[in-house]
C-alpha cells in the first residue's frame, strides 16, 4: 500500500514523474548522442582522447538524467502554459501535473533530484578517471543551459532565445558531447554536426507554433509570439538550405548526398509552418469534462479560509456569484467562449491547479475579501 505525503500518493507522484521526464523524448536524446557517438568512432574530427566504454556508458547515464531535469523544470515553468493549450507530441508539456492534481513545486523537486543524480555522476566518473574534464565540463553546460532555457533571472525560452538555445544545446551540444567521448576534437566535433542543429532550429519553430497563442497569454515571447507568420516561414527556408548548404562543405559527399534525401521533407515543414492552426489560449488540455459548477465557499465569519465545493453542497442563500474579469453574474456561456474565470476572492489561479480532481476540494487563504459568503461560478479546471 503506498503511502500519501504533500502531493499524493507515492504511486501517483512516481507515475507522474516518469510522464514529465518525457521518456519518448529522453530516448531520442539517447539516440542523439549515439549518433555522435558513433560518428566520433568513425573518425569524425578525430584528434582528441576516446574515453574507456565504461566512461562512454556513465556518459549515457548523465544524459539521461540530464534530460529528464531539465524536462521536468520545463514542466514547472510552463505550468501556466500548458493548461492553455493543446498538448502535441512534442508541445505542450505532458499534463501529468494537471492529471494528477499535484502542484507545480512537485515538479521542481523532481527536476532537482534528477540534476543532483547528474552531478553526482559526473562526479564519480571524473574521481575514477572514466569521464574527462572536457566531457564533464560539456555535461554540465547542457545542465546549466537546459535550466537557464526554463528558469532562472532571464529564461531564454521567455526572451525570444529560447527555440536558438534549444537547438544549441539539443542539436549541437549533444552529439559533439557523444563525439567527443568516442575520440574527436571539440571543434570539428562542433562542425560536423552545426548542420543537424540548423534543421533542429527549424523544426522548433514548427513545435512553438502550436502554442503560440497560449505563450502569450502566459507573457511567454518566443519567436512565434514576436514574428509574424510570413518572416517565420523565410526563416525556416533560410536556415534549411544554410542546413544542406553547410553539410555539402562540412560532411564527406556520401553523407551529404544522403542527407539530402531527407530535404523533401524538410521543404514539406517549411510549407506547413504557421499554416496550420495551433493551440488557441484558454483552451483546455484534458477535456470538457473537468469543467464543473463550483463554489467558493466561505463558511465562518472572522476567517478567510475557503473551500472549492460542487455548488450543490452549499445552499443558494449562501452564494454570491462575481468574477474579477468578466461582469457580475457571469453565465457558463462566458467560460464556453473561453475567457479565463478567476474569482475575486482567490488571491492568484495557482491556488485552484492544486485541486487533484474536479471532485476534490481544496482550501486557500486569502486576506482581500469579506468572509461569510461564496462565490459560484463555471471554472474550467483545465483552462486555470
Amino acid at each position: 500500500m503506498s503511502h500519501g505525503g504533500p502531493a499524493g500518493p507515492t504511486s501517483v507522484r512516481l507515475r507522474a514523474a516518469v510522464r514529465m521526464s518525457r521518456p519518448d523524448q529522453v530516448l531520442l536524446i539517447l539516440a542523439v548522442y549515439a549518433v555522435g557517438w558513433v560518428a566520433g568512432t568513425a573518425g569524425v574530427g578525430a584528434g582528441g582522447a576516446a574515453l574507456p566504454r565504461p566512461g562512454a556508458v556513465l556518459t549515457a547515464l548523465v544524459v539521461l538524467a540530464v534530460a529528464t531535469s531539465v524536462h521536468v523544470v520545463n514542466e514547472f515553468a510552463d505550468v501556466q502554459t500548458d493548461v492553455r493549450t493543446v498538448r502535441t507530441r512534442f508541445s505542450g508539456g505532458s499534463g501529468a501535473l494537471q492529471e494528477h492534481g499535484l502542484p507545480a513545486v512537485f515538479a521542481l523537486r523532481v527536476a532537482v533530484v534528477a540534476a543532483a543524480l547528474a552531478a553526482v555522476l559526473t562526479v564519480l566518473g571524473l574521481a575514477t578517471g572514466t569521464v574527462s574534464g572536457l566531457v564533464a565540463l560539456l555535461l554540465t553546460l547542457g545542465l546549466v543551459g537546459g535550466w537557464a532555457y526554463s528558469v532562472g533571472p532571464w529564461p531564454f525560452s521567455r526572451h525570444g532565445w529560447g527555440e536558438v538555445a534549444n537547438a544549441l544545446l539539443g542539436g549541437l551540444l549533444l552529439p559533439a558531447t557523444g563525439a567527443v567521448v568516442a575520440g574527436a576534437a571539440l571543434g570539428p566535433g562542433l562542425l560536423t554536426f552545426l548542420p543537424f542543429a540548423l534543421l533542429t532550429f527549424v523544426n522548433l519553430l514548427e513545435t512553438q507554433w502550436a502554442d503560440r497563442d497560449a505563450d502569450r497569454a502566459a507573457g511567454k515571447h518566443t519567436l512565434a509570439t514576436r514574428l509574424p507568420a510570413p518572416t517565420l516561414r523565410r526563416l525556416g527556408a533560410v536556415t534549411g538550405v544554410t542546413a544542406y548548404g553547410l553539410s555539402l562543405v562540412v560532411h564527406p559527399w556520401p553523407v551529404a548526398l544522403a542527407g539530402l534525401l531527407a530535404a523533401p521533407l524538410s521543404a514539406l515543414g517549411v510549407h506547413r509552418l504557421t499554416r496550420r492552426s495551433g493551440g488557441r489560449a484558454g483552451r483546455p488540455s484534458a477535456g470538457p469534462s473537468t469543467r464543473r459548477r463550483y463554489v467558493i465557499h466561505q463558511p465562518r465569519r472572522g476567517g478567510c479560509q475557503m473551500t472549492l465545493r460542487p455548488s450543490a453542497d452549499v445552499p443558494a442563500d449562501r452564494r454570491h456569484t462575481g468574477w474579477g474579469d468578466t461582469p457580475e453574474n457571469s453565465s457558463p456561456a462566458d467560460a464556453a467562449e473561453g475567457r479565463q474565470l478567476v474569482p475575486r476572492c482567490l488571491p492568484s489561479a495557482d491556488a485552484i491547479r492544486q485541486l487533484s480532481t474536479p471532485d476534490q476540494m481544496s482550501k486557500y487563504s486569502s486576506n482581500s475579501c469579506g468572509c461569510g459568503r461564496s462565490r459560484v461560478g463555471w471554472i474550467s479546471l483545465a483552462r486555470l
